[in-house]
């Protein structure tokens, strides 16, 4: 499995120590991976790399179960979501959590775009942007690469005055994936295609296969109102220089050949 964004690696060492568990554990800061480094280096299961998120995605073998905990925000969705979706297995568990209120009371975008948000560190204040989005965005953006949310679970601050609530994301990619994601989005417009069979016969005479019941002749069109006779289609075909004037398709004949065409 993989912990995406694992700080000094607590979680992964947990999973690793407790659960007996095979975690890479992967982080972009140099200093989170030397902390890691120090308390969990020497681990049995547990892969400390030092990397950005993204490319590991793109570089590692797919994995069974991915998590993060409160790193995905940092990302931008439309260059994490692909990565993510390629690097588990079908079958395989995506679980994240994403800020979804801030402190101060300030809910979730129904965009897609980041926005300035403080981190309250031990050495001072951080400004650092982040993807907040409401959670049927989140899902809808899943959907798109073929992952389907199972389960968002909601986490609240628990002290009083503390308005920041998290969402815990539970997700599957499917073994089977449907031509069409499942999304809140109306299907894509698409052109309309049709497709019929024009019969031709040796005296020229034709007939549609598209329903209509209608078609053509040397001696004019006919439909199920107005049918070809058979004397009509004979004397217009000797005037072609046929020498048999065979009853076909549309004059209550056999047709010698089809063809297939489209409508549009």
């Amino acid at each position: 499995m993989l912990d995406l964004g694992c700080g000094p690696a607590r979680h992964a060492a947990h999973l690793v120590r407790d659960h007996g568990a095979l975690v890479d554990a992967v982080d972009a800061s140099a200093g989170q991976y030397e902390r890691a480094r120090a308390r969990h280096g020497s681990l049995p299961g547990l892969n400390l790399v030092l990397a950005d998120a993204v490319e590991h995605l793109r570089a590692a073998e797919p994995y069974d179960v991915i998590y993060s905990v409160n790193a995905v925000p940092y990302i931008d969705p439309h260059r994490l979501l692909p990565a993510l979706a390629a690097a588990l297995e079908p079958g395989g568990r995506l679980c994240f959590t994403v800020l979804h209120t801030n402190s101060h009371g300030d809910g979730p975008s129904g965009d897609v775009v980041a926005r300035p948000e403080i981190l309250r560190l031990a050495g001072g204040d951080v400004t650092v942007r982040m993807w907040v989005l409401a959670p049927d965005l989140w899902t809808a953006l899943l959907a798109e690469h073929g992952l389907r949310v199972e389960r968002v679970d909601v986490l609240d601050a628990p002290q009083p005055g503390n308005h920041a609530s998290y969402r815990l994301f539970q997700a599957t990619r499917p073994l089977r994936v449907s031509s069409r994601p499942r999304t809140g989005k109306p299907p894509v417009a698409h052109a309309a295609l049709g497709v019929g069979a024009v019969l031709h016969g040796p005296a020229d005479c034709s007939s549609t296969g598209t329903g209509t019941g209608r078609g053509s002749c040397p001696a004019g069109r006919w439909s199920p109102a107005r049918r070809c006779r058979r004397r009509s289609c004979a004397s217009s075909a000797r005037r072609r220089g046929s020498r048999r004037g065979r009853r076909t398709s549309g004059c209550s004949g056999r047709s010698s050949t089809t063809r297939a065409v489209s409508s549009g």
